[in-house]
């Protein structure tokens, strides 16, 4: 009888054991939740942290930007104020440009020779070969010695032509229309209103007492700016100068002149 009174003892040890390991078990089990959910609770604060960072972050940097953007704003502002500025100091340089251009022009124009024949600007029209029979006209063409023929000009511009160069074509008429060609001595200056005689030489043609031969005549000249200019005309004995035409030299023959040694300088 004594027998199963000690099972049951051991039995109800056993139990209480298994109870206990069971009660640590679930104990420890606790524990273990307990430390997860503290380590997630610790997770979600540094992440709730680490977003609160990130927002703060954001904002920082969307207040950058709208700082960047101000400035962009202001910068295209005063761009657009530039560009403004500039097109109108740009109109007023074009204006300017234009009102040097016409002054200069006005200069020029204000000091521009005009060369001439000197019966022609006397006259005011085609000159005759003669005013009176048998007293031959001093402002036309006259030759003064073998080859050598003096052309009167007068200078009734408004400023002084300088350098002046003639070159005088002499048509010799027969069988053939033959064509000479002399030029002056040195270059010769006159003055707003001044006249003066070109003597023209080597037209070995040209005899003295003999008539005077159609003369094709180009009188290069300089003026204060130097700009060339040329008048050309025509003159025959016995109806005077029947052609007067004035006219700016093209630059490229101007060119070609000064690489010929064409133009004389005082």
């Amino acid at each position: 009888m004594l027998v199963p009174a000690v099972s049951e003892t051991t039995a109800a040890l056993w139990t209480a054991i298994g109870t206990g390991i069971l009660a640590l078990a679930t104990l420890a089990s606790v524990a273990f939740a307990w430390r997860t959910l503290r380590s997630v609770r610790d997770q979600i604060k540094d992440g709730r942290e680490a977003l609160t960072q990130s927002q703060t972050r954001i904002e920082l940097e969307q207040e950058r930007l709208k700082h960047f953007e101000t400035v962009i704003d202001q910068g295209q502002q005063e761009l657009a104020e530039t560009r403004k500025s500039l097109t109108i100091a740009g109109k007023q340089l074009a204006n300017s440009g234009i009102a040097l251009e016409l002054s200069r022009a006005e200069i020029e124009e204000a000091h521009r020779p005009v060369l001439v024949p000197a019966a022609y600007s006397k006259v005011g029209s085609y000159a005759k070969g003669l005013d009176d029979p048998g007293e031959p006209n001093p402002l036309l063409p006259r030759v003064i010695a073998d080859s050598v023929l003096v052309v009167p000009v007068e200078n009734i511009g408004a400023g002084p032509s300088l350098n002046l160069r003639a070159v005088v074509t002499v048509a010799i008429i027969g069988e053939t229309v033959e064509r000479k060609q002399g030029t002056n001595r040195r270059g010769l200056s006159l003055g707003a209103g001044k006249g003066g005689g070109i003597e023209v030489v080597h037209l070995w043609a040209l005899k003295l007492g003999a008539p005077i031969p159609e003369l094709d005549m180009e009188l290069f000249y300089e003026d204060v700016a130097g700009k060339l200019w040329k008048t050309f005309c025509i003159y025959e004995q016995r109806t005077g100068y029947t052609t007067v035409s004035i006219e700016e030299v093209n630059p490229n023959i101007r060119r070609f002149l000064e690489k010929t040694n064409f133009l004389w300088r005082d």
